[in-house]
């Protein structure tokens, strides 16, 4: 049977008033007067939710369960009509332990034990006969490592549920709900939970456009005023170093941390909180024009606005033609993703299987999460150059800097699904966020220009940064960041557990550093140019894209 703590706990409390009436209960009770001696039994029946360890009973539902006062039923009642075994022939009397059908009750016969105060108040011991009304047995309706115990826990004359009914002693920890004590599949009675992780993710790697060129030793710088060709995009002599791809690293190595507690006993209402964080994904690309006799021609490729056509900034070139000029290009990118949720876990469903054998088989677990979910992913593009002529000597250098910053702040809405057996477990996690992305984008450029040994002279603007796209952008838009995850699990002891797993994790729009990159340049603007002529480019306009995350999640788990 499926059902929620709360639904178990009502059908438990309605056994215990309903089966005494129809079938009578297993308590121990003294014998009824005139009866005689109690006669020893044959075995216990089970409780409602089978034998605990230790306490086999042969005598299933429905099988009759044999008997000095002739055979019946094991579940109706000591008091039933003539011809199911009671009253019994010869003068013999009901075993003790057993109670009269409550339809059928006596002053005198009432089961002496612990019973419930209508009022909420603590079980009390109550002797025979002297039961006040609205009181009923005591069901010691707990969780235990099986779930909900059974209402015919009682410890009485007889021992457990499950004892023989002679007195014997108990033959395991408690009646139809099984006893206490540890074992893995008790994970309803833990009160906190922590959760640490080792990830090892990849992530989508950035889209950049085309960055950093060369072109084959004696390729000339143009062919005319307006058809420039070192380093130039489109010519069989260029060759694309870096960019106009997807860049990044294939993998980082991060860590994450769960941790919460549970506000009620039966772990029905608990509050967490989860924290992770990835590494950086860097990469730089250098090229330079001295160390290398293939690379004489360095440059960075871009759109003349004026012409309309591809043209490039030269950072080194040797060849037929003048100026000659030696230098450096450097292309430096990095990538950062961090998040946190806060939670509340709510849960939905928990079933305990049972095996023939009388253990415990499957556990299953349904739980909601409703909260708030944090993530942030920064991209950073830094390009540089520097470079030399000789007539006149003179010493150039620009920096280009682009940064975003996406912050997503939404609600949160999950389910997680638990199946143990044993010792192993599968978790699945499903969870999305939807909310407000906000958008930050920092573009920014500088340039000098030193003649000889002459102080530099630092003017704005780089290459792809100028007067006319250089500063501060902010919007919010709309996201949603949904997560997927699976772990496979081992309980190493009563407390820790280890899993292994995979976790996706999807961004449905970020604005990554090498987007915000218009290659549309008007030269006249470089090297500090005033830019007398249109157009205004390089211009800034907002674009973003979707992103990921995955990768191999291994954790250890604690519930204390």
């Amino acid at each position: 049977m499926k059902a929620t703590a709360t639904q178990l706990s009502t059908m438990l409390t309605v056994l215990a008033v309903c089966v005494p009436l129809a079938y009578g209960q297993y308590g121990g009770a003294p014998a009824a007067p005139g009866y005689g001696p109690p006669a020893p039994g044959m075995g216990g029946p089970m409780g409602p939710y089978g034998p605990g360890p230790g306490m086999p009973n042969p005598y299933g539902p429905g099988i009759d369960a044999p008997s000095p006062y002739g055979t019946h039923p094991y579940m109706a009642s000591p008091y039933a009509p003539s011809g199911a075994g009671y009253p019994p022939a010869g003068g013999q009397g009901a075993p003790a332990g057993y109670s009269p059908q409550q339809a059928m009750m006596q002053a005198g016969y009432a089961n002496a034990g612990y019973y419930d105060d209508p009022e909420g108040g603590e079980p009390q011991m109550l002797p025979e006969g002297q039961i006040p009304e609205g009181y009923v047995p005591d069901d010691y309706s707990g969780y235990d490592m099986y779930g909900e115990a059974g209402p015919y826990d009682d410890m009485g004359q007889y021992g457990a549920i499950g004892a023989p009914y002679g007195g014997g002693p108990p033959m395991g920890g408690g009646g139809g709900g099984g006893g206490g004590g540890d074992d893995p599949m008790d994970v309803r009675r833990h009160r906190f939970w922590y959760q640490s992780e080792l990830l090892l993710w990849a992530r989508h790697k950035r889209m950049l456009p085309p960055l950093i060129t060369t072109s084959l030793p004696g390729t000339p710088r143009n062919a005319g005023v307006t058809n420039p060709i070192a380093s130039v995009l489109g010519f069989p002599s260029t060759t694309l170093l870096f960019g106009g791809n997807r860049e990044g690293s294939d993998g980082e190595v991060g860590g994450a941390v769960d941790f919460g507690f549970w506000l009620d006993p039966p772990n029905e209402i608990g509050i967490g909180g989860r924290f992770w964080i990835l590494g950086d994904d860097e990469q730089t690309y250098f090229a330079d024009s001295l160390s290398s006799p293939v690379l004489n021609n360095i440059g960075f490729p871009l759109i003349n606005a004026q012409l309309n056509k591809e043209d490039a900034q030269l950072i080194g070139y040797q060849g037929p033609q003048n100026p000659q000029q030696y230098g450096q290009a450097t292309a430096y990118m990095a990538n950062e993703i961090h998040g946190a949720d806060a939670y509340v876990r709510l849960n939905m469903l928990h079933w305990f299987g049972q095996r023939r054998d009388g253990g415990v088989g499957r556990f299953h677990n349904w739980d909601m999460l409703v909260g708030y979910r944090y993530t942030q992913v920064n991209d950073l593009l830094t390009l540089h150059g520097q470079f030399y002529t000789l007539a006149p000597a003179t010493t150039f250098s620009f920096t280009d800097h682009f940064r975003t910053k996406n912050q997503f702040h939404g609600g949160l809405l999950g389910l997680t699904k638990t199946v143990r057996n044993g010792r192993w477990s599968l978790t699945a996690l499903g969870k999305v966020g939807i909310g407000n992305m906000h958008q930050s984008v920092l573009v920014t450029g500088t340039n000098s220009r030193a003649v000889g040994m002459g102080a530099p002279i630092v003017t704005p603007g780089g290459i792809f940064t100028q007067t006319t796209n250089i500063g501060k952008y902010n919007r919010d838009h709309f996201a949603y960041v949904p997560e997927f995850k699976i772990d496979v699990g081992y309980q190493v002891t009563d407390i820790f557990r280890v899993t292994a797993g995979y976790d996706f994790l999807y961004w449905s729009n970020v604005m990554m550093a090498g987007q915000q990159i218009d290659r549309e340049v008007n030269r006249t603007l470089l090297s500090g140019g005033v830019g007398v002529l249109p157009p205004s480019r390089p211009a800034y306009y907002y674009r973003d894209t979707d992103f990921w995350a995955m990768g191999l999640n291994f954790s250890v788990i604690g519930e204390f």
